[in-house]
């Protein structure tokens, strides 16, 4: 587990705890884990969210009630050493503290229930449930103290409820690179306009394309983009902390944030497609 400082620490109480029951225990949610102070122990459900790149497709009900947005794999709960009830403690927990927010759009948040517990190796998983609108493109998130949600899991979960017909686009080659930004302002700076002008940023490229997937996107046209090759050129670059993402985190903020450049007028706006 981690040490970062908890997203939020509040106060639950524990039906279970002392002779008459309802004593208050103390709650730690982090990025990664909830951690429950009981008498006997930490009470820890693990996180394991769908990761940039790797998006969750939710299967369609086939009602109108909640589905199944992620399944147990998701929020696992260790009992090793604890009463197996005191997995409860976890939808308590967690009630009105985990939701999905729309990417690019804060507003618009879907609250996620906790499902049925069901079995894994030393504990119980739960199933997390909801309403996500059809086409639209999900972060998860959790709640930030009293107000407010912070993105744990950025573009992790996208909801259609048929697949028959569909838009894909295949990008390739992209060779996005923090330096290349730098590279029309310092020809300009050498008195070389005509080759700054002719220059191909292919950062800007890359932003490019995700304002047109967007646009794409809002027509009907797209729901899914595959990118392959060489998405990054070079890890890091000379500047770079050596233990940090380096280009890797450029490329990310490129599809979480893809705004104005240097050479492209814009606005900053997420990709609001799933990529793999």
């Amino acid at each position: 587990m981690t040490t970062q400082t908890p997203i939020s620490s509040f106060d639950i109480t524990d039906p279970k705890s002392g002779p008459s029951g309802g004593i208050r225990v103390a709650a730690d949610l982090h990025r990664d884990r909830l951690e429950v102070r009981l008498s006997s122990g930490i009470l820890a459900a693990l996180f394991a969210f769908p990761q940039l790149g790797r998006p969750h497709f939710p299967e369609p009900s086939g009602s109108e009630g909640p589905m199944t947005v992620l399944g147990p794999e998701v929020v696992t709960v260790l009992v090793a050493g604890l009463p197996a009830e005191s997995a409860e403690l976890i939808r308590s927990a967690l009630a009105g503290r985990i939701a999905l927010v729309a990417s690019g759009d804060p507003t618009d948040v879907v609250p996620l229930e906790l499902g049925p517990a069901s079995p894994v190796d030393d504990g119980v998983g739960f199933p997390l449930v909801g309403r996500p609108a059809e086409r639209r493109l999900y972060d998860v998130a959790l709640r930030a103290g009293t107000v407010g949600w912070e993105v744990v899991a950025p573009h992790a979960v996208y909801y259609r409820s048929s697949w028959t017909d569909f838009g894909l686009a295949h990008i390739t080659d992209t060779h996005v690179a923090r330096r290349i930004d730098a590279f029309r302002p310092t020809l300009r700076d050498l008195g070389l306009t005509e080759a700054a002008a002719r220059m191909c940023n292919m950062n800007d490229q890359f932003r490019g394309f995700v304002s047109f997937a967007n646009r794409l996107h809002a027509a009907g046209e797209l729901d899914v983009i595959v990118a392959t090759g060489d998405l990054i050129d070079y890890l890091h670059e000379t500047d770079d902390d050596p233990q940090g993402l380096g280009n890797a985190g450029f490329l990310r903020d490129l599809i979480l944030r893809s705004g104005a450049g240097p050479g492209l007028a814009g606005s900053s706006r997420s990709c609001g497609c799933p990529s793999s």
